[in-house]
């Protein structure tokens, strides 16, 4: 099978690897779900993925991925391959070795025995790889819901680490939304209003939609043969549908004063509980759509009912409708990346849980304000008034607290949006490359531990030649546009994630290469002098060669050795290039 050209390029997994999204992977769709794999691997349909996360929205028909991995090195390596969605009904992996060998593995939630391989929300399948080893990684994947496919690569031990962060977040939005709901049956034993029931009924049927969407449910019922998940998510889609139609309401006191509006939403409520009946009945395949517009007409009824209470004045109806518009926005943008609408990334992602999250708040502060209205009205009439608003009171406590954990969290999140613009200002607008400060930090800092280490490492100086004649030639926007190319061609030949390419001032740029000896530093240079060689600089219908001049230095740095001293010898052999004709490559290793 490994005999069959791919159209995309292996993913090489050497010792800077550590994890990675699998993009620009190749697919096949199979509308009439006939393929084997033998002649899935001799159709010549294959595309090339455009996006990293393959989403195919509500499609039962399996979808076919392939790609390459290459192990380069001397050192056997240890990997996880993660499928992170955990709706996916089948995923039939076969494994073809550099070495001959095959090995077919099936997970999914309609697997038997052995739907996941390790315990774990998502679809986890060790590898290993020998040294220089390849392997081809085919994999048909069907589901009943939403069939996207985001494939990551993990060194294992990192997986670890980053999975233990993951878990951490969305274990506190868990057990945050365990403990309201818990909290609030409580307080309704305690009470009997069966505004705090439905709260917090309302809380426990979206944390299942939560827990089926991270596949916690196959994790305890693992095996089973049929989807878990997804029967799991169905139920809690028809309770998150239930107790809100029920709080919207009593908290709003809709039957005494909007009867019309209250049949409808008791009716909505009806027809969710009716669903859940007949689900055990019906294909899910078949309920699943239904269900969904289930969701959707008691979003606009819920809403409705919000926007009319409101307009008739009653106060705790505007905690309800905030509540509900970041409700309907969280929900309306994961079923719009659910189903392909949206592309899936951490926002889209992660809508739901931030509007879940404030609606949590709000209802529970919008069922406190009624509370406290119903309470005041006793006053008058009751003595033991007294003894209720002190438990009000502290369920508002509570509440003010969970805010101060909220607000916590947004202000990390705000943190890590700065590191982000941090990032964006250590780059050169006009090539895409990294400036020179940047570069200045980098260098200081790897010149150090390369030091430390007795490691060699490589710096390239280029120089565009002639680009002042041809910048007054053919004009500055010519000249940015030259710039902008030079930028893209260094970029093509300078990719390990440790190595800093920049552009150091003018038609100067820098190239760092961690742990490279002199051979590997020439090397980078010649093919980046050649990138020159092969191909006129063009913009706006203008064509000119463009030929550079490179000084290339190696060094194991000691004491003698610095920023400086390193650099200008860099810059001789520069200027030697410069003088001997321009257009060339020279040289030489520092002694360390």
């Amino acid at each position: 099978m490994l005999c069959c050209q791919a159209l995309a390029a292996p993913v090489v997994i050497d010792d800077a690897f550590s994890s990675r999204l699998v993009s620009g992977h190749e697919y096949l769709p199979d509308p009439e779900n006939r393929l084997t794999v033998e002649q899935a691997q001799q159709n010549n349909h294959w595309r090339l993925a455009q996006e990293p996360i393959l989403n195919f929205g509500l499609s039962e028909a399996p979808v076919w991925v392939r790609f390459d991995l290459k192990n380069p090195g001397d050192t056997p390596r240890r990997l996880l391959m993660e499928f992170a969605h955990p709706l996916l009904d089948e995923i039939d992996l076969t494994l073809v070795s550099s070495r001959a060998s095959v090995r077919q593995i099936s997970v999914g939630d309609e697997v038997l025995l052995s739907g996941r391989l390790l315990a774990h929300g998502n679809f986890l399948i060790p590898l290993e790889l020998a040294r220089g080893e390849s392997l081809r990684v085919i994999a048909r994947v069907q589901s009943s819901t939403t069939l996207q496919i985001p494939i990551r690569l993990w060194r294992y031990g990192d997986f670890i680490e980053a999975n233990y962060v993951e878990l951490t977040l969305y274990g506190m939005f868990f057990g945050l939304m365990l403990a309201i709901g818990l909290y609030h049956l409580l307080i309704y034993a305690a009470l009997r209003e069966s505004g705090w029931l439905y709260y917090a009924l309302t809380n426990l049927s979206l944390l299942g939609v939560f827990l089926a969407l991270r596949g916690v449910p196959a994790i305890f019922f693992p095996g089973s043969g049929w989807s878990v998940n997804d029967y799991f998510l169905a139920y809690s889609i028809c309770g998150a549908v239930i107790f809100p139609c029920l709080f919207t309401r009593d908290v709003l006191i809709i039957r005494e004063s909007r009867p019309l509006l209250a049949r409808l939403l008791n009716s909505v409520a009806i027809a969710a509980v009716v669903s859940a009946i007949l689900l055990p009945l019906i294909d899910y395949r078949v309920a699943v759509i239904p269900l969904l517009a289930l969701a959707t007409i008691s979003l606009l009824a819920n809403g409705g009912a919000h926007i009319i209470r409101f307009l008739d004045g009653y106060p705790p109806a505007k905690y309800v409708l905030v509540a509900g518009i970041f409700t309907i926005l969280g929900l309306v943008v994961a079923v719009l990346e659910k189903t392909g609408w949206l592309p899936s990334n951490e926002l889209t992602i992660g809508a739901s849980y931030v509007g879940v999250s404030i609606m949590t708040m709000l209802y529970a502060f919008a069922l406190a304000y009624r509370m406290n209205m119903d309470r005041e009205l006793r006053l008058t009439a009751q003595e033991e008034a007294f003894e209720a608003q002190q438990t009000l009171i502290e369920s508002q406590r509570k509440l003010n607290a969970e805010l101060d954990q909220r607000v916590h969290e947004r202000t990390e999140e705000l943190q890590r949006l700065n590191l982000r613009l941090q990032r964006l200002s250590s780059t050169d607008a006009l090539t895409q490359l990294r400036n020179r400060h940047y570069f200045d930090e980098v260098f200081s800092r790897e010149l150090s531990r390369a030091h430390r280490e007795n490691m060699p490492i490589g710096i390239l100086l280029l120089d565009l030649d002639h680009f002042k004649k041809l910048n007054d030639t053919y004009g500055h926007q010519f000249g940015d546009a030259c710039l902008q190319q030079v930028g893209e061609r260094i970029r093509e030949v300078v990719q390990r994630p440790a190595d800093v390419a920049a552009r150091y001032g003018g038609e100067e740029f820098i190239v760092l290469l961690i742990n490279t000896d002199l051979d590997g530093a020439r090397t980078v240079a010649e093919k980046i002098h050649g990138a020159f060689q092969k191909k006129p600089v063009t913009f706006d219908g203008q064509t000119a060669a463009l030929t550079v001049s490179i000084g290339v230095v190696s060094v194991i740095p000691d004491d003698s050795n610095s920023y400086e001293t390193i650099i200008k010898a860099a810059d001789d052999l520069l200027y030697q290039a410069k003088a001997g004709g321009r257009n060339q490559v020279i040289a030489r290793a520092l002694d360390g």
